[in-house]
C-alpha cells in the first residue's frame, strides 16, 4: 500500500510496481521513499535498476544520481563494466544504464581508463545503423562518447585524429560526434571548432556540413523579451501612506480644537497657572494667513519663471504649505470663536497652532527652495500625478483590447469594412465626428444597429478611422451606402451617429501632453548647454512613457486572459499576432524626438537618447515602436541628421525588432539602412550598422540573418572599397563564430575566400591593425566576446583553413 501511494506522487503506475516482482520490494521502497542505499555497491544497485520496468528505471536513475556519491566507487565500476565485461557480458538494459552514467564519471576517470572506455564506446557508436533493430546501442553510445569528448580535451583530440584516418560513413559519424561535442562546450565551442577544422583540413562540402551540425543558434528557439509586470502591491502601500499623510495634515489641527472644546472644558491643571500666555488677537491670526498666502503667490511666480505652468504649480505648492494653511485657519477659528466657559488650555492651544503655522510655513519654504532645481521640480510633479496617469493608461489598454475585439467581430460581416476611399453621392451618408475623442463604438449596440433590415438588403458601412484611435472634431469616421434605389431611414441615421460618437479622450491626452511637455523641456534645457539637467528631466519624461506602456500592456494581458478563460476567446490570438491601436503618447513622443533632433547639437541628442532608449526598452510586441519610428523617419529630411546619431537609432530599433520578433519591422529597418547607405556621408556607418544587425540576428532570431546579410551583399556588389567589405564580413563572421553560429561564420569566411580577399583579412587582423578593428566593432555595439582580438584572429585562422 505504501508503494502504491508513493508511486502516485511521482507518476509511476501501480502495475509497473507489480511487474517488478517481490524480490525488488526493498529497492522499490528505497527509490519511492528517497532513502539512500548504504550497504549495496554501485554495480549491484545499477544491476537491480536494470531489472525494473522502463518507467521505473527512469525514477531509479534519478534516485541513484541524487543519493549516491558519484565520485567514490562509480568511475571504477563504469570502467570495469564497459571495458572488462564488455557489452556481451552486461546485457542490453544494464549497458544502457552504464552508458548513461558516463557523463557523471568522465571528468574523474584516469587518462588510460578514459581512452579504453572511448575505444569500446566508439565501436558501438560507429556500428552500422539498422533501422529495424529496436535494441540498437548506437544512440546511447553516441551520447556517452559526446559527453566524454566534451569533458575531456584529450578525448576530443583523439577522436579528431581518428577522424582524419577514416573515410566513408565512419568519417561522417565521427564528424557528427565532434560537432555535437563542440555544441556542448559553451563558451569554449569557438576554440574547439577552430582546432578541429585546422586539424582535419576538411573539404568544402565537409566544412559546410560540419559548421551546420555544430551550429548552436539553429537549435535554440528565439524568445520574446517582454517588460516586467507591474508591482501593484507596492502601489497599494504608497496609496495608503499618502492617504494617511493627508489625513494627518487636514484633520489634525481641527480635531485638536474640537477635542479641547468638547472634553476639556471643565478640566483644570495646576501647571497651567504657572504659564502666562498672551491671547492671540484676531488681527494676528489674519496676518498669519495673509503671510502664508503671500509666500504661496511668490513661490508660484518663482517657479513659473523657470518651468511650465503645470510643473510650476506643483513645485510652488508643496504639501507643507497645505498643512500651514490648515493650522493658520484653525488658529483664525480659535481667535474668532471662543467657547464659554473658556477652557484653561485655550491659550496653549492658540500658541501651539501658531507654532504649527510658522513651522509648516518654514518647512514649505525649505522644500520650495530645495525644488529650485528643475529636475527636482519635475520629479515631484511626476510623483504627484503618476498614479492618475497610470489609471488613464490602464483605461486606454482596455480601450485597445475592446477596439480590436469589436473589429474582429465586425470583420466577418459582409456589410462592414474599412478603407480610405472618399465616397460621394446623394444617397451616401457621411458620418463626421461631432466632438474630439476616441472612436470606440459600444459593442452591445453594434449588433442592434447592424442587424437592421437595411444592411441585410445590401447596405454597406465603411469605417475611415480605426477603432481605438483619437478622431478630431469634423473628421469623417464612416460612410454608409444604402441598398440600390433605397434611402437610409432617419431613425437608423440617428442611431448610427449616436453609436459612432467618440468617447472622451481627455485623461489619455493629458498623459500625452505632459510627456511631450517634459520631453520638450528636457531638449530645451540641453540646447541651452545644461546637458545633465536635460538628461535628468528626460528621465522623468521617460517614467511617464514607460509606465504608460506597461500599464496598457498589463491591462490588455489581463483582459485577454480573462476573455480566453471565460469565453474561450482563441480567435483573439496572442499578443504577438494581434495588432492593437497605436498609443498616442508613444506616437507623439516619437514624433517630437524625430523632429527635434534634426540639425541639433550633441546635448540635445544625448537628452533625446534617454527618452528614445526608454521607448524601446519599455515596448512589447504589441506597441510596434520600431514601426512608428520608421514611419516618422520616412517623412523627415535625412540629410539634416548626423550620420552617427541616425544610424545608432536605426540600429537600436532593429535590435528591438529582433528582440520582440517583429520581423516585418526588422525588414523595414534594414531597408531603411540600405536606402540611407546610398547617401555618401551615411554609407560607412549605415553598412556597419547592418553588420551589427546581422550579428544581433544571429543571437536573437537566426532566421532574420539573411535579411541583413542580403542588404550587405547588395551594397557590396556596387561598393568600391574592398577593405570595408572584408571588414564587415570579418566582424559578422567572428562574432558568429564566438556565439556558436558556425553556419554564419562559414558563410562569411567563404565569401572572403571566394572573393580572393584573404590577404586583406590577414592585414586587418595583424598586430598593427587588430586592436583598432576590435575598437571599431565595439563602437558599433558589435559583440566579439570577452577578448575581441582573439576572436578576430581565430576567425582569420578559420578562413585560412578554408
Amino acid at each position: 500500500m505504501l508503494l502504491a501511494v508513493a508511486s502516485n506522487s511521482i507518476s509511476v503506475e501501480h502495475r509497473d510496481i507489480l511487474k517488478a516482482g517481490l524480490s525488488a520490494d526493498r529497492l522499490l521502497f528505497l527509490i519511492l521513499s528517497g532513502q539512500p542505499a548504504t550497504a549495496a555497491s554501485a554495480r549491484d544497485i545499477l544491476t537491480d535498476i536494470s531489472k525494473l520496468p522502463i518507467s521505473l528505471q527512469t525514477t531509479g536513475l534519478r534516485w541513484f544520481t541524487d543519493n549516491y556519491r558519484l565520485d567514490a566507487e562509480l568511475p571504477q565500476t563504469i570502467y570495469e563494466a564497459i571495458v572488462l565485461d564488455g557489452p556481451a557480458g552486461l546485457g542490453g538494459s544494464l549497458l544502457d544504464l552504464m552508458l548513461l552514467q558516463v557523463r557523471h564519471v568522465a571528468a574523474s576517470l584516469p587518462e588510460r581508463q578514459t581512452l579504453a572506455v572511448f575505444d569500446k564506446i566508439w565501436h558501438l557508436a560507429s556500428a552500422p545503423l539498422d533501422p529495424y533493430d529496436s535494441n540498437s546501442r548506437r544512440p546511447g553510445a553516441s551520447a556517452a562518447l559526446v559527453d566524454l569528448a566534451a569533458q575531456r580535451p584529450e578525448i576530443e583530440s583523439h577522436l579528431t585524429k581518428l577522424c582524419a584516418t577514416l573515410s566513408g560513413p565512419k568519417r561522417i559519424v565521427a564528424l557528427d560526434l565532434l560537432a555535437q561535442s563542440v555544441r556542448s562546450k559553451g563558451t569554449e565551442s569557438a576554440a574547439s571548432f577552430m582546432n578541429i577544422n585546422k586539424t582535419l583540413m576538411l573539404s568544402s562540402h565537409e566544412a559546410e556540413r560540419f559548421a551546420k551540425a555544430a551550429d548552436t543558434s539553429l537549435r535554440t528557439a528565439p524568445k520574446v523579451s517582454l517588460p516586467s509586470p507591474t508591482r501593484r502591491f507596492g502601489e497599494q502601500i504608497t496609496t495608503f501612506a499618502t492617504g494617511f499623510a493627508l489625513s494627518v495634515i487636514l484633520v489634525a489641527a481641527p480635531a485638536i480644537v474640537a477635542l479641547i472644546i468638547s472634553t476639556h472644558r471643565d478640566i483644570e491643571w495646576k501647571w497651567l497657572a504657572k504659564i502666562s500666555l498672551a491671547a492671540m488677537p484676531l488681527e494676528g491670526a489674519i496676518a498669519i494667513v495673509a503671510l502664508i498666502a503671500t509666500i504661496n503667490v511668490f513661490t508660484v511666480q518663482l517657479s513659473t519663471q523657470r518651468l511650465p505652468g503645470a510643473v510650476a504649480r506643483v513645485a510652488g505648492q508643496p504639501w507643507h504649505l497645505a498643512a500651514a494653511y490648515i493650522a493658520a485657519l484653525s488658529l483664525l477659528s480659535t481667535s474668532t470663536y471662543t467657547p464659554t466657559p473658556t477652557p484653561k488650555i485655550w491659550p496653549i492651544l492658540q500658541a501651539a497652532l501658531l507654532i504649527a503655522s510658522v513651522g509648516w510655513m518654514a518647512a514649505a519654504m525649505f522644500r520650495i527652495f530645495h525644488r529650485t532645481d528643475p529636475a527636482e521640480a519635475c520629479k515631484s510633479y511626476v510623483d504627484r500625478h503618476l498614479r492618475k496617469w497610470n489609471r488613464a493608461s490602464s483605461v486606454f489598454g482596455s480601450t485597445q483590447f475592446w477596439a480590436t475585439h469589436l473589429w474582429k467581430g465586425l470583420d466577418s460581416l459582409p456589410s462592414a469594412g474599412t478603407g480610405a476611399r472618399h465616397m460621394v453621392g446623394h444617397d451616401i451618408l457621411q458620418i463626421d465626428a461631432p466632438t474630439h475623442g476616441i472612436l470606440l463604438p459600444k459593442r452591445r449596440q453594434a449588433l442592434r444597429v447592424l442587424s437592421d433590415p437595411v444592411f441585410a438588403d445590401g447596405a454597406h458601412i465603411q469605417f475611415n478611422s480605426q477603432f481605438g484611435l483619437i478622431a478630431s472634431a469634423g473628421d469623417t469616421i464612416a460612410y454608409v451606402k444604402p441598398p440600390a434605389s433605397q434611402k437610409l431611414p432617419m431613425s437608423l441615421q440617428k442611431r448610427l451617429r449616436k453609436w459612432l460618437r467618440p468617447v472622451d479622450a481627455g485623461p489619455l491626452e493629458e498623459v500625452s501632453i505632459q510627456a511631450v511637455t517634459l520631453v520638450s523641456l528636457a531638449l530645451n534645457s540641453a540646447k541651452t548647454g545644461d546637458v545633465r539637467l536635460g538628461e535628468a528631466i528626460a528621465e522623468q519624461a521617460s517614467r511617464i512613457l514607460s509606465e504608460h506602456l506597461l500599464r496598457a500592456s498589463t491591462e490588455r494581458s489581463r483582459l485577454r486572459a480573462k476573455h480566453t478563460r471565460d469565453d474561450g476567446g482563441t480567435h483573439l490570438g496572442s499578443g504577438l499576432s494581434t495588432v492593437y491601436p497605436v498609443s498616442p503618447v508613444l506616437r507623439d513622443v516619437m514624433t517630437l524626438l524625430v523632429s527635434a533632433t534634426s540639425n541639433s547639437d550633441d546635448g540635445v541628442r544625448k537628452a533625446a537618447d534617454v527618452v528614445f532608449n526608454h521607448c524601446l526598452s519599455a515596448s512589447g510586441p504589441e506597441e510596434q515602436t520600431p514601426v512608428i519610428f520608421i514611419g516618422r523617419l520616412s517623412v523627415a529630411d535625412i540629410s539634416q541628421y548626423r550620420p552617427d546619431h541616425l544610424t545608432t537609432w536605426l540600429r537600436r530599433a532593429g535590435v528591438t525588432a529582433l528582440r520582440l520578433r517583429q520581423r516585418e519591422a526588422f525588414e523595414m529597418v534594414v531597408t531603411r539602412l540600405r536606402e540611407v547607405a546610398r547617401i555618401p556621408k551615411f554609407e560607412t556607418l549605415s553598412v556597419r550598422s547592418l553588420s551589427a544587425l546581422c550579428l544581433a540576428a544571429v543571437r536573437l532570431d537566426p532566421g532574420q540573418f539573411r535579411v541583413a546579410w542580403n542588404a550587405i551583399s547588395d551594397w557590396a556588389s556596387t561598393a568600391k572599397n574592398p577593405t570595408e567589405i572584408v571588414r564587415l564580413a570579418m566582424q559578422v563572421g567572428a562574432g558568429a563564430q564566438e556565439s556558436g553560429a558556425f553556419t554564419v561564420a562559414h558563410t562569411c569566411a567563404r565569401s572572403i575566400v571566394d572573393d580572393g580577399s584573404l590577404d586583406v583579412l590577414k592585414t586587418l587582423t595583424d598586430l598593427d591593425h587588430v586592436f583598432s578593428e576590435a575598437v571599431t566593432a565595439q563602437l558599433m555595439e558589435t559583440d566579439l566576446g570577452r577578448i575581441p582580438t582573439d576572436t578576430l584572429e581565430r576567425f582569420r585562422d578559420y578562413a585560412a583553413v578554408l
